[in-house]
């Protein structure tokens, strides 16, 4: 999740990361796409009771999707938190791998905290 710095519009965020950043982080990578979603304000009178998204019109939700196992390329999104944070255009404020259930399976619950 990137939040955008106050004054940084979408567009200046998204030319730098599809011009300049995302080709190199990308070149040469296990990650096979990224994709990009911007949170919507609720409305006043929401239809159930859900926890509201703070400040959503400066943060950006990234997904990842990787052809090998998240480790194998963490550290670019370490690097991505280091660099965005560089450019003062916003700040990486929550980034965790996913990892998806073999179904029927107890896999990755040793893992849990």
């Amino acid at each position: 999740m990137i939040e955008r710095a106050p004054g940084v519009s979408q567009d200046e965020l998204d030319r730098w990361l599809r011009g300049t950043y995302l080709p190199a982080m990308l070149a040469g990578s296990p990650i096979a796409a990224c994709a990009t979603w911007s949170p919507i304000a609720q409305e006043n009178t929401p239809p159930m009771d859900i926890p509201r998204v703070e400040r959503p019109g400066q943060l950006d939700l990234q997904l990842y999707f990787l052809d090998a196992e998240p480790p194998q390329a963490w550290e670019r999104f370490v690097r991505l938190g280091t660099d965005v944070a560089a450019t003062g255009l916003g700040r990486v404020v929550f980034a965790s791998p996913w990892l998806p259930t073999v179904v029927g399976t107890d896999t990755y619950t040793d893992q849990l905290w």
